[in-house]
């Protein structure tokens, strides 16, 4: 499964959490809405984490050489 930095999921991306949302409705415990809020809030968080992490390794990075 591919996630942009952007946010853009791959397609194949999409129809994995298309899986996961069928599963779940199998089991009873997680509504379907829940298990999709949760897993792209989860990696949209992840998605920002990253980035931030990259931009704070390329501040630092160019301080050291002013």
């Amino acid at each position: 499964m591919v996630m942009e930095t952007t946010g853009g999921m791959q397609k194949d991306f999409a129809v994995a959490i298309k899986e996961v949302v069928r599963a779940a409705r199998n089991t009873g415990l997680w509504a379907p809405r829940e298990v999709v809020h949760g897993i792209c809030s989860n990696l949209s968080v992840a998605v920002q984490r990253g980035n931030a992490a990259i931009m704070s390794v390329g501040i630092n990075a160019a301080r050291r050489f002013e």
